[in-house]
């Protein structure tokens, strides 16, 4: 059995770049893969991974799995069918027929995010620049005020202006006397990344967050991400087992003969 497994996961599994798996379920809380089965050798030869968004899981009110269909639109008239056992299907967070990516909830907040971090762009752009404003002379006719232009942008392109002399009644000022900020646009951007730091369960300090609190500092964060990534390797280990009681078929094992141990 062990010889049979290391097989099909140095020749089949590994060459499918199975890494994709944990990226959809993730992403998408669901993961679906074909499996091909050699009539010849009567072995798995290959497994493709199928696009999440088309697959659908066909079950009975009693929740018999009848088999899987692709379709390229909800309603297509004409599926591609799937038996239940050439098809592996990874449910993370499982509700019901599918599973639940991991930032499912926080989606509206992530919208918020993209406004705010729009806003902040806006905001940067606007208060990094804060513009001349030349009074000319109540005397000055436009022809006059055209020549002191002309005189000034001249004088920028040789060299950085630092003194200017004007006649009685003409002023050089800032547009805005006064000094705004982003800060609050800033925090508000940094409540919603917290939000999603909670959501994940990650340790703050990975995402650059400071640990606060006697919890953290202690290791808690540290604590329940490990379940989290061994809740994770759990899920992905249940769709394995099913390629590999396949493969164990296949090759003419009962059942209570599957006594195998996949170690991560």
């Amino acid at each position: 059995i062990q010889e049979i497994l290391r097989r099909l996961i140095r020749e089949v599994i590994i060459p499918s770049e199975p890494q994709i798996i944990g990226e959809r379920l993730l992403a998408y809380g669901d993961a679906f893969a074909s499996l091909g089965v050699n009539s010849k050798t009567m072995r798995i030869g290959r497994v493709l991974f199928l696009p999440t968004w088309e697959m659908f899981r066909l079950e009975t009110r009693q929740g018999e799995l009848l088999g899987f269909e692709q379709r390229a639109l909800v309603h297509d008239p004409d599926p591609i069918q799937f038996h239940p056992v050439s098809v592996v299907h990874w449910r993370y967070r499982r509700d019901t027929l599918y599973g639940r990516a991991l930032f499912l909830e926080c989606l509206r907040d992530w919208c918020r995010i993209e406004n705010l971090l729009d806003d902040i762009a806006e905001a940067a752009h606007s208060i990094g620049v804060n513009p001349n404003v030349h009074v000319m002379p109540c005397d000055y006719d436009e022809e006059q005020a055209n020549d002191y232009r002309e005189m000034y942008e001249a004088a920028k392109k040789v060299k950085i202006l630092t003194d200017m002399y004007m006649l009685n009644g003409g002023d050089i000022k800032k547009l805005s006397s006064t000094n705004p900020d982003i800060k609050a646009l800033l925090q508000a951007a940094e409540f919603f990344m917290a939000r999603f730091v909670r959501r994940s369960r990650i340790p703050p300090w990975m995402l650059g967050f400071p640990s606060i609190g006697a919890r953290e500092i202690s290791g808690g964060p540290e604590r329940a991400y490990a379940r989290l990534i061994n809740g994770f390797r759990q899920c992905l280990s249940s769709g394995f087992k099913h390629i590999f009681n396949l493969e164990l078929a296949l090759h003419g094992y009962n059942r209570e003969d599957w006594n195998y141990r996949s170690i991560s």
